[in-house]
């Protein structure tokens, strides 16, 4: 009698879609259909429910708010009763086994799976930050999975124990430079010539992110003249920073030059497009984009921080600054531009595959019993 597969939940808040998403949907797309079941659930529609839809890909809804840590203990404690509900949706859905990708669901998910008697695993994707719901909440976890050594090292030492580095699944990315170049120029409304230089910098519009030091030294760059650059941010404003940022750059004078371009699904098309990718955050876990770079041939600055750190040391080659430095940031981007990027190493191609991934995950979902 052939054993039917282990129903694995993986619970989303759904307003977000980013790294952490990418990362999962590949695991998802990776999974022996007759061994293991994913099934998404989403507390909320939005950026990620869209991306299911347009994949095709069934989703749950989930019933009830997901815990927000920022809220605090007392008034999460109203949300106390969505536990319960939880936890009767894992035994209605005949769950095995909850996998969270991001903090709010590992925190939300963890004591429902644990009522519900199921293994737990909360897959950490970013550095620690510390507090008392998210200590108690990650005490609940059976495996916690970290996307680098780096993100392992910031979590409290009783954590670290049951911990295991995994890197994220890079898909390779197959994109025409001279095609992506056109669709990223018309989306800017610039003029499609060899003296225009885009330089572009992917990810939330965060405080972590940096993105005022790359407004700074993108006007360090504009300062020193010569050919035409429009420096664009792609990503969601997460901090409510949008209007701080196109104030500054009235300021410095090259509002003209600097593009705020909001949320986009095919980064991967932008980075083929531009000419340079600068990623000035600093502490980030991982460093995504970094490698879709080196996959697509596109040179990229990158601050020598946190898991960037860790991705020169694995030797993925490119420009590191100095954190926190727009003059040292300006001065690498003017240089990048002059060179060609170095093709990425079979070894790490293969580090950072899907299918490298998903062997290790379900090596700890076999573990689970």
């Amino acid at each position: 009698m052939n054993k039917s597969p282990k129903r694995i939940l993986y619970p989303f808040l759904g307003d977000t879609f980013g790294g952490s998403h990418h990362s999962a949907l590949e695991l998802l797309d990776s999974l022996t259909p007759d061994v293991f079941e994913g099934v998404v659930g989403l507390h909320r529609k939005g950026a990620l429910a869209h991306e299911l839809e347009r994949r095709s890909i069934a989703y749950e809804t989930l019933p009830g708010a997901p815990i927000e840590p920022q809220r605090g203990m007392l008034s999460n404690l109203a949300r106390a009763p969505n536990t319960l509900r939880f936890s009767r949706f894992l035994s209605q859905q005949r769950i095995e086994l909850v996998h969270a990708h991001d903090g709010r669901s590992c925190i939300t998910w963890s004591l429902p799976a644990a009522l519900a008697g199921l293994p737990f695993l909360w897959h950490q994707r970013t550095t620690y930050q510390p507090s008392t719901t998210t200590a108690l909440a990650m005490r609940l976890a059976d495996h916690i999975l970290c996307n680098s050594q780096f993100a392992k090292s910031t979590l409290p030492p009783n954590a670290q124990k049951k911990a295991i580095t995994i890197y994220n699944p890079v898909t390779t990315v197959q994109a025409d430079r001279v095609k992506s170049r056109h669709a990223v120029v018309a989306a800017l409304r610039l003029p499609d010539d060899d003296d225009t230089s885009i330089i572009l910098a992917a990810g939330t519009l965060s405080r972590q992110k940096r993105p005022t030091l790359f407004i700074e030294a993108a006007a360090q760059l504009a300062s020193a003249g010569g050919q035409s650059m429009h420096f664009v941010w792609v990503g969601a404003d997460r901090d409510g920073m949008r209007d701080v940022l196109e104030s500054r750059a009235l300021e410095l004078g090259i509002a003209d030059q600097v593009h705020l371009h909001g949320f986009v699904t095919n980064v991967g098309e932008w980075i083929a497009g531009s000419n340079v990718l600068v990623a000035p955050g600093v502490d980030d876990a991982f460093g995504r984009t970094l490698v879709e770079a080196a996959q697509i041939g596109t040179p990229f600055v990158a601050t020598d921080s946190g898991g960037h750190s860790e991705l020169k040391n694995l030797g993925l080659e490119g420009s590191y600054v100095r954190p926190d430095d727009a003059v040292a940031l300006a001065d690498a981007i003017a240089s990048t531009l002059r060179s060609r990027a170095p093709p990425l190493s079979a070894t790490l191609r293969d580090l950072f595959s899907p299918q490298a991934h998903a062997a290790a995950v379900t090596a700890i979902y076999r573990q689970c019993g």
